[in-house]
C-alpha cells in the first residue's frame, strides 16, 4: 500500500466521494504514462497504475463509480479499486439507475451490459442509454423503437432517431421531418422542432437554433423564443435577450419584472445583477431576491457567498480598503471587517485573500478563519479543498486537517491496530473522519485470527463508541 504523505505529489482531482485521482511525480522520467492512481479519503494510494484516456482528463468526471482509464494503450473501465471491470472497446456509457450500461466494442458490436458484466441484450444493431426503464434500440437502417426492463420492445416505431428517457416523462425522436416530443406512452405530444438538445429536469424542452435557444412545454407552448438561456435546478432560468437580461421561473413567469445589463444565474436565493454604471464608468450592483425584490442600496460588486451571506463591495468606503463587507439576505451588515477577493469555497466555508501572496477560508457561521494561510485555496469538493504551500500539493478538509496528516496517521494505524486507542484529538473530533478510520480498522481485522481479533475489535469499538458522540466536525456532511 502507498499512502499520500510519502508520495511526490504532481496533481490530485476530486472526483466521488470517496476516491481522488493523483498524480505521482515519475522518478524514470515523464515517458511513463502510467502514473496515475487511485486514493481513497483516508490517503491510500492504490497501487494500481493507469494513464488517462485523453488529455482533459474527462473519463475522470463519471458519476457511476467506474473510471475509464488506458493501460498500455488498452481503454478499460476500473472499479474504485483500480480492478479491471471491461477493456478494449470504443464507447462505455455511465451506469444509470437501471444498473445497465451501453457498450460498444472495437469490433463494431454493440451491447447492454449489467453492472455484473453480464449481457444484458445484444439483439439489436445499436443501443442509446437504459434510463428510468426504456432504452432506444435501432431495429433496421431507418426505424427505432424502446425495449423496457424486460426486453420487450414497445409496439410504437419511428422512422428517425429516438433518445434515451433521461427525463423520466419526456423524450424526443427525430426524422426528416424534424424533432417530436413523446411521453411514456411513446405518444406524439408537438413538434416538429428544428433541432432537441434536452428535457431538463422541470419537463421543459430545449430547441436549438443556431447560438440561440427556445423554451417550450411538452406540448407546445413557448416560454421562451431565441434567446439565450442560463438554466438553473431551483427551477429558474436566466434569460438574455436583445442585450437585456431578466429571469423565469419553470412556467415561464417573469421572477422580476427588472431587466439588467448583467446578472448571474441564482444561488442560495440570491442573483447579483447590475444595470447602468456609475460616473467612473463601473457598474452599479444590486442583488435580485428569488421573490423578486431587490436589495435597497446600490454597491460596486456583489458576490454570493452561501445561504443567508454575501460579500457587498460598499462604494467610498471599500475604495479605500479594497475589501468588501458581509451582509445578510436582509441586506444587514456583519461585523466591521472587510475581506479581499472572497469566493464561495463550498458549503458554510468562503475563502480570501488574507495578502498579496495568501489565502485562507473562513466558516460563514461564526466568520472564524482557518489557522493556516495557503499559496492558493480551491473550493471545497466532497469533503476536501485542494491547497498549496511552496509548491506541494495537499488537501485539507473543512476541520483544518490534512490529508497528508491523514494519511500518516493511518499508516500508522495500519501496522498496529492498537494506535486506533490514541488517535489524535483533532481526528477524533472530525466526525466523518473519525468514522471512516474506524470502519478501516475493522475491516482490516478481518485479516486477523483467534484471540487476537476478539480482544483488539472489543478494545476498538468500546473506543469508538466512547468517542463518537464527541465528535463536533463536519468533514464530509
Amino acid at each position: 500500500m502507498r499512502y499520500f504523505f510519502n508520495e511526490k505529489i504532481e496533481n490530485v482531482w476530486q472526483i466521488t466521494e470517496d476516491r481522488f485521482v493523483v498524480e505521482i511525480f515519475d522518478e524514470q522520467g515523464r515517458n511513463n504514462k502510467d502514473r496515475y492512481y487511485l486514493m481513497d479519503r483516508l490517503g491510500r494510494i492504490i497501487d494500481k497504475p493507469f494513464e488517462l484516456v485523453d488529455d482533459y482528463g474527462m473519463e475522470l468526471f463519471r458519476q457511476d463509480g467506474f473510471f475509464e482509464v488506458k493501460r498500455k494503450g488498452v481503454t478499460m473501465l476500473v472499479d474504485k479499486f483500480a480492478d479491471e471491470f471491461i477493456r478494449d472497446f470504443e464507447y462505455a456509457s455511465e451506469f444509470t439507475d437501471d444498473e445497465i450500461s451501453t457498450v460498444k466494442w472495437k469490433n463494431g458490436k454493440c451491447e447492454l451490459i449489467t453492472r455484473s458484466g453480464e449481457i444484458f441484450s445484444d439483439e439489436y444493431s445499436d443501443y442509446g442509454a437504459f434510463e428510468n426503464g426504456l432504452c432506444p434500440v435501432k431495429i433496421d437502417e431507418n426505424k427505432y423503437g424502446y425495449i423496457d426492463a424486460n426486453k420487450v420492445l414497445q409496439p410504437a416505431i419511428f422512422d428517425g432517431i429516438t433518445a434515451s428517457f433521461n427525463n423520466p416523462q419526456y423524450s424526443y425522436f427525430e426524422n426528416n421531418q424534424g424533432c417530436f416530443v413523446i411521453n411514456r406512452n411513446l405518444e406524439i405530444l408537438s413538434g416538429p422542432y428544428d433541432k432537441i438538445l434536452f428535457i431538463d429536469e422541470c419537463n421543459n424542452v430545449w430547441v436549438n437554433k443556431g447560438i440561440n435557444f427556445s423554451l417550450y412545454t411538452p406540448t407546445g407552448e413557448c416560454l421562451v423564443k431565441d434567446a439565450i438561456i442560463n438554466y438553473q435546478k431551483k427551477d429558474t432560468y436566466l434569460v438574455t435577450k436583445n442585450n437585456e437580461r431578466y429571469f423565469i421561473d419553470k412556467s415561464g413567469k417573469r421572477i422580476s419584472n427588472l431587466t439588467f445589463d448583467y446578472a448571474e444565474p441564482f444561488r442560495c436565493g440570491y442573483a447579483p445583477a447590475y444595470k447602468g454604471y456609475d460616473k467612473n464608468g463601473e457598474p452599479i450592483y444590486t442583488v435580485l431576491k428569488r421573490d423578486g425584490s431587490i436589495f435597497k442600496d446600490k454597491y460596486g460588486q456583489a458576490i454570493v457567498l452561501g445561504d443567508n451571506l454575501l460579500a457587498l463591495y460598499v462604494n467610498g468606503e471599500s475604495d479605500r480598503t479594497g475589501k468588501y463587507f458581509l451582509f445578510d439576505g436582509n441586506e444587514r451588515r456583519l461585523g466591521t471587517r472587510g475581506y479581499k477577493r472572497p469566493f464561495m469555497a463550498g458549503e458554510n466555508l468562503f475563502g480570501f485573500q488574507v495578502n498579496n501572496e495568501k489565502y485562507t477560508y473562513v466558516r460563514n457561521k461564526n466568520l472564524k478563519r482557518f489557522k493556516e494561510n495557503f499559496d492558493s485555496i480551491s473550493i471545497f469538493k466532497f469533503g476536501y479543498a485542494e491547497i498549496k504551500n511552496d509548491e506541494k500539493i495537499d488537501l485539507i478538509n473543512p476541520d483544518e486537517i490534512k490529508i497528508s496528516d491523514i494519511s500518516q496517521v493511518v499508516k500508522a494505524v495500519d501496522e498496529n491496530p492498537y494506535l486506533f486507542a490514541n488517535l489524535p484529538n483533532e481526528i477524533v473530533e472530525s466526525k466523518r473522519l473519525y468514522f471512516d478510520i474506524y470502519s478501516y480498522i475493522i475491516e482490516r481485522l478481518k485479516d486477523f485470527q483467534g484471540d487476537e481479533k476478539e480482544k483488539l475489535l472489543k478494545l476498538i469499538t468500546d473506543i469508538y463508541e466512547k468517542n463518537k458522540n464527541k465528535s463536533q466536525g463536519q468533514f464530509g456532511e
